[in-house]
């Protein structure tokens, strides 16, 4: 019974994808503290059964540095970041009443791994949950400014959205 349920949820939600529009989002992240430097991302968002909500693919691709004090001095490591994972957005638009349509306002969860690699002691593979509350103003109908704040290994995001 569960199966059914979920394949035709799958179904609907596939019927739904062809009515709506899609985006794609382009980032830019900075890592502060102890590990410095910052990620580019690119999200692909498809909407799922209703407007409020959408899913798709992410991919991320960095470069950081790590450093520690030692008697000598401080030593750095530097390292490559390699991010994929899926991204879900629900948009809270219709709790705000009489929103200006130019803006969205939306929680943003994303999962996947991490990867750090280069002459960093911690480089592997890591699970990378993130939980970010953001904003995107449209100032055209395809074109949209991007930001999203909260915990994730970087913590804010601001680039532009496309919408396809």
């Amino acid at each position: 019974m569960r199966r059914l349920v979920l394949i035709l949820g799958l179904f609907i939600g596939a019927l739904g994808i062809q009515a709506q529009e899609s985006q794609l989002n382009f980032y830019l992240g900075p890592s502060f503290g102890t590990y410095q430097g910052g990620v580019f991302n690119v999200d692909y968002e498809i909407p799922i059964l209703d407007d409020n909500l959408t899913i798709g693919p992410s991919l991320g691709l960095g470069m950081g540095r790590y450093g520690y004090l030692t008697e000598t001095g401080v030593i750095y490591h530097n390292y490559m970041i390699f991010n994929p994972g899926v991204v879900g957005h629900y948009y809270f638009d219709w709790l705000i009443p009489d929103m200006d349509e130019r803006f969205d306002v939306f929680a943003k969860a994303k999962a996947g791994i991490r990867y750090a690699g280069g002459n960093y002691v911690y480089s592997g593979l890591r699970i990378d949950l993130n939980l970010q509350a953001g904003g995107r103003w449209h100032f055209s109908s395809k074109g949209s400014l991007y930001l999203a704040i909260g915990y994730a290994w970087a913590p804010m995001n601001l680039g532009v959205s496309v919408r396809l």
